[in-house]
């Protein structure tokens, strides 16, 4: 079994109703964790059984992190246990109640805040929304910011203003703070926060534009509801929903950032500790308030301390790149907050340039229970809600951990975060500190990433063992799970020169059920990788109408097994050729794969056109370089056309692919033009043929629908009516 229980035990008893000055028996509990924890470590010495802590059903105010270090360990081979009392809920929250409501001006109420400053603010127990909407009328970028023609200098506070990025054609959403609002010269001068508004006006992968939306003013608060706090009067106001009655109604707020941290060294770990039936909820986040959130990818933040890149040593980022009628956009590192930065990069760049953090190295996002350094530690059926970051971080040195059989919902980010993309991570020089053999198993992920939408399910950085394997994954707005990071620049002959490789390997996702994700971003997929893997698997996962992205670097995986195809009560089965939908292979490189002439041919059928922010392409066989590398060929399509790419240069063919039929498709490249045929009989078999693959359906769906997802002794995570409709039960 995975959780053995010992027979022999040593127990302490915690309730809500308890005293820290008992003795922590079941008549006599204590009150609080940390009185437990005091007690544990008094006689954890040399332990000969397992310690439990048995915490009774109810709510446990935090008030500050619950810290476990080494010396709150297991010892001789035995846990120390922190285990809900049989079919009893306790509950470990950071919140705080918001009293005292009265009605106001325009149907709105208010009351006095208890917490200085927050980001959630929950009705009833339902996330409420903080006020949003539209962009001011006649907005024109600055240097510093913004021109208007709506009059914003009345406006409350435009300090907390945050101006959001995102969403269409982007893989992440962008936040970034107002600093004032003026009148001059006739116009509303908006002066954005810097130099995070710079950066992501020039980070490389993707820069801001115009903002999608505003959130956080009173202005805006007109949609019940929608909250606001005026932290300068310290009062928060809300619009109620259709029925609802402040007087009666519980409303709540986070105060404490981190829930749960166990804080070990690589030479001494926090280790041998156990949470069972446990639930942390209400934690909050408080940096985005201050400085944005400049998201680059997977909620990993631009860091203060990024840098101008070196366009000319790795060609990322470009504006009229000469292969295909464009130029490089090179921006002295020197010069990387000057506003006359801002004109050079922004009138001709289409994509990223500028800003990126050294070696890849960005800032991750945090969770709310953290483990540094700890081993052998495990998460057994809790649940993690109300969250105002992401859940659990199994981080620096982190080894042989298991999560398993959790509930993850309503969470403002990333559920699990396995690892980081630190100098510590890709090349550690203590071996100690390596992120290896955890174990992320029949997990039920689901409703997270609410607020950074660029976040995910499950991501795994540069890690080594990692086993994410049972889960169900939905209802994302971006991908379910991330691993890898860095796009190969961090490996070995990469853009950063490192002559060893970095120590991620022998990963293994396998028999997830994944689905709904993509809901609101671009450019991700139920799977995603980045980077170098050798040993890696990708099996048996069951993606209905999703399948893998293989990015930047992506090696040394093998994928096997994994169906595109949705059960009999969400499609028909028996669909062949699901190229576009999943079932992709990453193909180790070989000689013959880059001959100087060459010709790519595939069947495809398309159930739809893609589509998504303007860009129109969908790559059927991808050479696994940017499309403007020299280096890369691919063949696509483009809406309804058929189309080519070797190196920077396009080849589009005439409009005719339709809906449900089958067609053929060729590119061909004579060193001298290339050219995307439109459908036409395939080639025949013989002479020349250097690789041949398909993507037919598994020879048995049906078994793979039963195994994937979550095994069944968890599978009552689903709820009955959605376990049932699932196919689950």
């Amino acid at each position: 079994m995975l959780l053995a229980t010992l027979a022999a035990t040593t127990e302490f008893y915690v309730a809500p109703d308890g005293k820290d000055s008992n003795p922590g028996t079941k008549e006599k509990p204590f009150a609080t964790v940390e009185a437990a924890r005091d007690a544990v470590r008094k006689i954890n010495a040399k332990m000969t059984e397992d310690i439990v802590v048995v915490l009774r059903g109810g709510t446990y105010p935090l008030r500050q992190t619950i810290l476990f270090e080494p010396a709150d360990s297991g010892t001789g081979g035995h846990d120390v246990i922190y285990r809900a009392a049989t079919n009893e809920t306790p509950v470990l929250s950071g919140a705080r109640a918001i009293v005292g409501w009265q009605p106001d001006a325009a149907g709105l109420w208010k009351a006095p805040s208890t917490v200085a400053d927050f980001r959630q603010l929950y009705v009833g127990g339902r996330r409420a929304a903080r006020a949003r909407g539209n962009t001011p009328g006649g907005l024109q970028v600055t240097h510093d910011g913004y021109t208007t023609a709506a009059d914003m200098t009345v406006w409350r506070n435009p300090g907390d203003i945050e101006f959001c990025y995102g969403g269409g054609a982007d893989w992440n959403l962008t936040r970034c703070k107002v600093q004032r609002i003026d009148r001059k010269d006739g116009q509303i001068v908006i002066t954005m926060l810097h130099p995070q508004f710079a950066m992501a006006r020039t980070k490389s992968g993707m820069f801001i534009n115009n903002p999608i939306y505003i959130e956080n003013a009173l202005e805006l608060l007109d949609q019940p509801g929608e909250w606001y706090l005026d932290r300068a009067a310290k009062e928060v106001y809300y619009k109620p929903m259709p029925g609802e009655k402040m007087a009666k109604v519980e409303v709540t707020a986070p105060a404490v950032e981190k829930l749960l941290e166990l804080r070990g060294t690589p030479r001494q770990p926090v280790h041998n500790l156990r949470f069972e039936g446990l639930t942390f909820a209400d934690s909050s986040w408080l940096e985005p308030n201050r400085i944005g959130h400049i998201d680059v990818q997977a909620n990993f933040r631009l860091g203060e301390d990024a840098e101008l890149l070196d366009l000319k040593k790795g060609g990322f980022g470009w504006g009229n790149w000469p292969l295909g009628g464009r130029n490089l956009c090179v921006v002295p590192e020197n010069e990387r907050l000057l506003p006359e930065v801002l004109d050079r990069v922004r009138p001709d760049c289409t994509s990223g340039s500028g800003f990126r953090n050294f070696g890849n190295e960005n800032k991750k996002s945090p969770s709310s229970i953290v483990c540094h350094a700890a081993r052998s530690v495990q998460f057994h059926r809790c649940t993690f809600t109300r969250l105002g970051s992401g859940g659990v971080d199994l981080e620096y040195g982190s080894q042989d951990n298991v999560v398993a059989g959790c509930r993850f919902f309503d969470l403002s980010g990333t559920a699990i975060q396995v690892g980081d993309v630190l100098k510590d991570d890709h090349h550690p020089e203590d071996p100690e500190l390596i992120v290896k053999n955890n174990r992320i198993l029949n997990n039920y992920i689901h409703d997270v990433c609410v607020e950074y939408k660029g976040g995910v399910g499950i991501f795994a950085g540069y890690t080594e063992g990692t086993v994410i394997a049972h889960n169900e994954i939905c209802r994302l707005p971006y991908s379910g799970i991330s691993i890898g990071w860095g796009w190969g620049w961090n490996d070995a002959g990469g853009f950063y020169d490192f002559t060893t490789p970095t120590l991620a390997k022998n990963n293994r996702i396998e028999y997830n059920h994944i689905h709904q994700v993509m809901q609101a971003l671009v450019d991700g997929n139920a799977i995603y990788t980045l980077s170098m893997q050798p040993n890696s698997l990708i099996a048996y996962n069951h993606i209905p109408r999703g399948g893998l992205y293989f990015d930047l670097g992506t090696a040394g995986f093998k994928a096997v097994g994994n169906c595109a195809l949705a059960r009999p009560a969400d499609g028909a089965l028996g669909l062949l050729g699901n190229a576009l939908f999943g079932g992709q292979v990453e193909v180790p490189h070989a000689p013959e794969l880059e001959p100087e002439q060459l010709t790519i041919e595939a069947w495809i059928r398309l159930n739809n056109y893609p589509s998504g922010g303007g860009d129109t392409r969908q790559w059927i066989i991808n050479k696994n370089q940017n499309e403007s590398n020299p280096a890369h060929y691919a063949l696509l399509v483009s809406g309804k056309k058929p189309m080519a790419y070797i190196g920077g240069n396009a080849a589009v063919g005439p409009e005719l692919l339709k809906l449900n039929q089958w067609h053929h498709l060729a590119m061909s490249y004579d060193a001298a033009a290339l050219t995307a045929t439109p459908p036409r009989k395939p080639a025949t078999e013989g002479k020349g043929l250097v690789r041949e693959w398909n993507f037919d359906d598994p020879e048995d769906p049906v078994n793979l629908w039963q195994k994937a997802g979550l095994e069944p002794a968890y599978r009552d995570l689903l709820g009955g009516a959605e376990a049932k409709e699932m196919g689950k039960k």
